[in-house]
């Protein structure tokens, strides 16, 4: 039996709990949630919401994502105004306008990494 990984996530119970909004999903790898979140979008064509706990969580999620669809966006800032103040590089700043000018001028489904 030939079937794709897409076929095979799509019957995943975590999938299905996500399709559902029924996502008390934990405790998985960076590349397993990256496999469920998109399975689940390209199933659904829903806007998610994702929140992880901090930046680098975020980035970590977002480059796995990425390279599998290109209807996601990173929005991040720093974890403390006092960092944010004196470390905010232009590319931070620049990514974040970004981010934001994308979800306002284009209303299409997309994952938000946050």
């Amino acid at each position: 039996m030939n079937t794709t990984i897409q076929e095979q996530l799509s019957q995943n119970v975590v999938v299905q709990e996500i399709l559902k909004k029924d996502d008390h999903v934990g405790n998985l790898y960076p590349m397993e949630e990256a496999l469920v979140e998109v399975s689940a979008f390209l199933q659904d064509h829903k806007t998610r919401i994702i929140v992880k706990k901090n930046r680098f969580e975020a980035q970590q999620l977002f480059s796995r994502i990425e390279p599998l669809t290109k209807d996601v966006l990173l929005f991040v800032m720093e974890e403390s105004l006092r960092v944010s103040a004196i470390a905010s590089s232009p590319e931070d700043t620049q990514a974040f306008v970004s981010s934001l000018t994308s979800l306002v001028l284009d209303s299409k489904p997309r994952l938000i990494i946050c």
